[in-house]
């Protein structure tokens, strides 16, 4: 097979972040960071709300920008939540728009610099960071308790990734991914195999048994087989994406790793021996075994596409946009969802958050904060394929029984959260563009998915590298 190029894979690594936080098509605890003590240099901070109690209810108008971002079927979901806002509160106007602002912060910058910033924005977790260290966004805690909001209502896991320094809130969440394992229940069927416990109680050994059962070649042999032919294979018994620490960090998290030390997220945790351990199990299942997808056959066909084609039988560390994909291209599909398993250090899973957040500079803070708290609880929806991180909407029949859900959609993408090691990704920092990149850990984990080195090998001074990023 051709080998990947190292800018192919820098892309591909991109295309992956943006698949978990949007729903339906590639597009592109966070470490808390010192909130700062002066006047933030992106916008005059806003006044302090004024004192009222939590059962008035003013009679808001004026007009408010908001930003929204995602695919096509995200942004008509975001408008719908919006819509009912409009009916409820017709003396405000809303310009709605979309743009990157919120998934890329660049582009945030660059509106923020030509005075066009919007009112309200949706930042997702890996975001919260940097635009905490700047004073981007504001920050909601005076107004959370004037207005008596319950921030117990929200799953505590979705806070976190929303809060900076000192336990800050800056954003009220929307929404989280949460990593899954997708199956095939018509392949588990046909290969004799139970289903994987919904509640994450099986080992990610008995994944590697399972893969190995279910990916076939074009003659009908499986993995385990004398006579398999692992160039001409037609069922792939796992996929998990490719060079990513999306794919690979909830895997070596179970194993007892990590990419950075936890919970402090500030030094490189790759060369731990447990780290290393786990990348050489993925390695194993790609290029030992032949059970789980070559980054070259995702690149032809990405694995969640395949997935729902009926070409793989396992996704690992999938998130629930994977049910709008499967909705869409085959409702047919007989699938469903199970918590990730456990390894060495338990069960383990990634949780991204995408929040409503409101930039320090608006004009209109009590607009913005009204419109944030209605989109966040009582107005909240099901939006970007996102799990509702608002409690009373995500143990309602409107999300646990919506038509194409999954079966066990609470055991597995909602009690999990309650897990201690349901983390964000912790490459979560200010510096995180650079370590994931070319000077950081790109090589190294570029060197394990093409099977060019041993994992230990390949991981070799990369922490070394990780640390000075850290450290400048």
């Amino acid at each position: 097979m051709d080998k990947l190029s190292r800018r192919r894979f820098l892309r591909s690594s991109a295309l992956a972040l943006a698949g978990v936080v949007s729903a339906c098509a590639p597009k592109p605890a966070a470490t808390p960071q010192r909130e700062p003590t002066t006047a933030p240099t992106t916008g005059a901070p806003a006044t302090e709300p004024t004192k009222v109690t939590p059962t008035e209810a003013p009679k808001l108008s004026g007009t408010l920008s908001v930003m929204i971002w995602g695919s096509k079927q995200d942004v008509d979901e975001v408008r719908a939540v919006i819509a009912g806002y409009e009916s409820r509160f017709p003396d405000v106007t809303l310009d709605i728009q979309e743009g990157a602002c919120g998934v890329d912060y660049g582009a945030c910058k660059t509106l923020i610099a030509g005075g066009a910033m919007p009112d309200v924005f949706v930042p997702g977790d890996w975001l919260i960071p940097s635009m905490s260290q700047d004073g981007v966004l504001l920050v909601l805690d005076p107004y959370i308790d004037r207005d008596g909001v319950n921030l117990d209502d929200f799953y505590p896991a979705a806070m976190i990734s929303l809060k900076g320094a000192d336990n800050k809130v800056l954003a009220l969440p929307m929404g989280y991914h949460i990593c899954v394992m997708y199956y095939n229940q018509d392949m588990f069927d046909k290969a004799g195999l139970p289903y994987p416990p919904a509640d994450g109680n099986y080992t990610w050994h008995d994944v590697r048994e399972w893969a190995r059962k279910l990916t076939l070649d074009s003659k009908g042999n499986d993995a385990n087989s004398s006579s398999f032919d692992p160039n001409d294979i037609v069922q792939w018994g796992m996929w998990t994406w490719p060079f990513t620490y999306i794919g690979f960090e909830p895997i070596i998290l179970a194993f007892g790793g990590s990419v950075m030390t936890i919970p402090d997220g500030k030094k490189c945790n790759l060369e731990h021996p447990d780290s290393i351990r786990g990348m050489q199990f993925i390695q194993d299942l790609i290029w030992k075994d032949h059970s789980t997808m070559t980054p070259q056959a995702d690149q032809e066909n990405a694995g969640k596409y395949r997935f729902a084609a009926g070409e793989v039988a396992i996704m690992s560390a999938a998130a629930h946009w994977q049910t709008n994909i499967v909705m869409d291209q085959n409702p047919s599909l007989r699938n469903d969802v199970a918590a990730m398993p456990k390894e060495k250090a338990g069960n383990a899973t990634h949780i991204y958050v995408t929040g409503w957040g409101v930039y320090s500079g608006t004009k209109a803070p009590e607009l913005a904060w009204h419109f944030v708290r209605f989109v966040s609880t009582e107005g909240a929806g099901i939006e970007m394929g996102l799990i509702p991180a608002y409690k009373d909407l995500a143990m309602s029949d409107l999300f646990l029984k919506r038509p194409g859900e999954p079966e066990h959609l609470k055991e597995a993408f909602l009690d999990p959260a309650a897990w201690p090691l349901c983390i964000p990704p912790t490459v979560n920092n200010v510096h995180y563009a650079e370590i994931i990149g070319p000077d950081g850990i790109a090589p190294a984990v570029e060197a394990i998915y093409l099977n060019e080195k041993p994992a230990a090998e390949a991981l070799a001074g990369v922490c070394e590298k990780v640390d000075a990023i850290m450290a400048s």
